[in-house]
């Protein structure tokens, strides 16, 4: 898991949702028969209105895009909660993420590469928590794409790979209601 050689994470732009509809367009279209088309298109719409500054406050759109070709793998919802100016007091939280039509659940199980999915989407939202929106934490709200079991599971599995990729010592990684909570430890001094 190399998270800064095979993919990158950017804001949601109009290039990116124009080329992004295109090849989810193409997926949904091969699959027409197994998949069910609508929270893709939904997604797509969403993040265009995201892009647009039509959103709601504080929300924010971001493409996993492979380097390899220039693919979105997945769009990330991202809500910055803020309870004050302090960095203590406010929370990154990863809404959702939108997986291509290519790794649909009817398609394929869960595997490596939701696994994958999920670890780059964690790093860059951490990263995300440090540099663009100041966070204490980051928390994941399981969807039906990705369940509760499945991210913690992947998350605790990978807590040293994902620590190793933020150049902190550690990852906390635990469960508090709905939701798993995901806090950096201390940075590595070189």
């Amino acid at each position: 898991m190399s998270h800064k050689k095979d993919i990158y994470c950017k804001k949601v732009d109009n290039k990116i949702i124009s080329s992004t509809r295109k090849q989810w367009e193409k997926q949904i279209e091969a699959h027409s028969e197994d998949i069910y088309h609508t929270p893709y298109l939904m997604a797509l719409d969403w993040a265009e209105k995201i892009a647009n500054g039509k959103g709601e406050k504080d929300s924010y759109a971001y493409a996993l895009i492979s380097r390899n070709n220039q693919e979105v793998i997945a769009l990330l919802e991202v809500l910055h909660a803020k309870r004050g100016s302090l960095r203590e007091n406010n929370w990154l939280k990863l809404m959702q993420i939108h997986a291509k039509p290519d790794l649909d659940q009817y398609l394929v199980e869960f595997d490596e590469a939701h696994a994958d999915i999920l670890s780059h989407a964690i790093v860059h939202c951490l990263e995300l928590s440090i540099s663009e929106y100041p966070s204490k934490e980051l928390k994941i709200y399981p969807r039906q794409n990705m369940s509760r079991e499945f991210i913690l599971y992947s998350a605790r599995l990978r807590k040293k790979q994902l620590a190793l990729a933020l150049g902190v010592h550690e990852i906390d990684v635990s469960s508090h209601g709905n939701w798993i909570v995901i806090r950096p430890g201390k940075e590595k001094h070189t």
